[in-house]
């Protein structure tokens, strides 16, 4: 991965002209999908919050888990648009000013953390679902044993990924500051390789996620049904789940690639590829 946030000197010696007037972008995407997929994430988690607390009474853990999702949720989706419109991730490394990419570095530290507690309390949520219908069912305590394992594993790599957040430069401030040659050039400081760190969080959730739809699949593949319903359960609705595991698996393949930014495609794209 050649590159990354120090290209070299005749990578960034074959970029055109900054271009301050009309900038290639991406569009609207970065405003247009975190409406849509936020607004169907916030009415679903009301939907459901309602139905389980208000008429049923019945809220339980991964319900408060869930709803606990849905804040750093909303904020990601926010900083999406925001990065986008104020501070250049919409536009090639080229086309941005140096407060600019300043400015877009620290909220890539925000959007770190929002996205790693969103999907820290979805899994929790989900997890902690399957220990709730467990309890209704005769499921065998290796089960249980393996929810319970799931959960201390996704806690723990939320707890290391913080960790590394904020030990990764020394000091803190050069985690945006290293993008200003100035700065790298009369400077001392030590970062983290981000790109590994990136790539080996998002495989790391990406195994996280196949167990958590693998659970469920083994569980109903026990119910007393005929096999061609058992194989129809499965593979439609257990397959949505195995289908999120591979777009976080194309994500991390996407980071593999992203790590080397002589393309100069927009500064925004390295932050959260992966799932």
């Amino acid at each position: 991965m050649p590159g990354g946030l120090h290209p070299p000197l005749s990578v960034m010696e074959s970029w055109p002209a900054r271009n301050t007037i009309n900038p290639e972008s991406h569009g609207s995407a970065s405003i247009v999908l975190p409406v849509i997929f936020g607004s169907i994430a916030v009415t679903a988690v009301i939907l459901r919050l309602w139905a389980r607390c208000v008429i049923q009474r019945q809220g339980k853990l991964d319900d408060f888990f869930i709803a606990l999702a849905l804040i750093p949720a909303i904020g990601l989706n926010i900083s999406f648009p925001l990065g986008a419109y104020n501070y250049g991730e919409n536009h090639h490394v080229w086309d941005n000013t140096l407060p600019q990419l300043l400015q877009s570095r620290k909220l890539a530290i925000a959007q770190e953390l929002f996205y790693i507690l969103a999907s820290c309390f979805t899994k929790i949520s989900v997890l902690l679902f399957y220990r709730r219908m467990g309890h209704r069912t005769t499921i065998s305590p290796r089960f249980l044993n393996i929810i319970y394992l799931s959960i201390a594993s996704v806690a723990a790599y939320t707890l290391a990924f913080f960790i590394v957040i904020w030990v990764a430069c020394r000091p803190f401030s050069a985690y945006w500051m290293e993008v200003d040659p100035e700065y790298t050039a009369t400077h001392k400081y030590k970062c983290y390789n981000e790109p590994v760190h990136l790539i080996t969080a998002t495989f790391i959730s990406l195994l996280q996620d196949i167990v958590a739809t693998t659970l469920p699949a083994v569980l109903c593949w026990g119910l007393q049904m005929r096999l061609r319903q058992k194989v129809l359960l499965n593979g439609v609705v257990f397959g949505l789940g195995y289908l999120a595991a591979v777009v976080a698996g194309l994500g991390g393949l996407v980071l593999l690639g992203v790590g080397d930014v002589g393309g100069g495609c927009c500064g925004g794209v390295f932050v959260f590829a992966g799932g």
